[in-house]
């Protein structure tokens, strides 16, 4: 239990990009990052994923903590 309380100190402090093209997937799946991601962004496909991250290091001077996408294959 410990662990976990420690994991989620240190992943309330990530910012996250989640890309995802099922869209049912993409928005339950929010939904829990939510709980664990201080925030999260989310993009439909690669292209706006790419979209996001480049606005995201514009507007912040910064890049994502992480970002998660599916298999593309």
């Amino acid at each position: 239990m410990k662990m976990v309380k420690s994991m989620l100190e240190y992943t309330k402090a990530l910012t996250v990009l989640y890309v995802e093209d099922d869209m049912t997937l993409l928005d339950s799946t929010t939904e829990l990052f939510k709980n664990y991601f201080k925030m999260v962004d989310t993009a439909a496909d690669g292209n706006e994923g790419l979209e996001r991250y480049l606005a995201y290091k514009k507007e912040h001077d910064v890049s994502y903590d992480m970002v998660i996408t599916d298999d593309t294959a």
